[in-house]
């Protein structure tokens, strides 16, 4: 019974990681390590390339 519901916590946490990725696919976004980078060195983000397009939609 515990592994049960270890194992819906593990369905509903990868769930609602799945949902939000789902919701703002569409929506250029960065994330934390680049935006500090760029704002320690006032950089602007480089364009996605089209490896990162396909690593961003797999």
């Amino acid at each position: 019974m515990i592994v049960g519901f270890i194992a819906l916590a593990i369905g509903l946490l990868l769930f609602g990681v799945g949902w939000n990725h789902w919701r703002y696919r569409r929506k250029e976004t960065i994330n934390l390590l680049e935006s500090a980078i760029l704002n320690t060195t006032d950089g602007e983000p480089l364009p996605l390339t089209k490896l990162d397009w396909f690593l961003k939609y797999l």
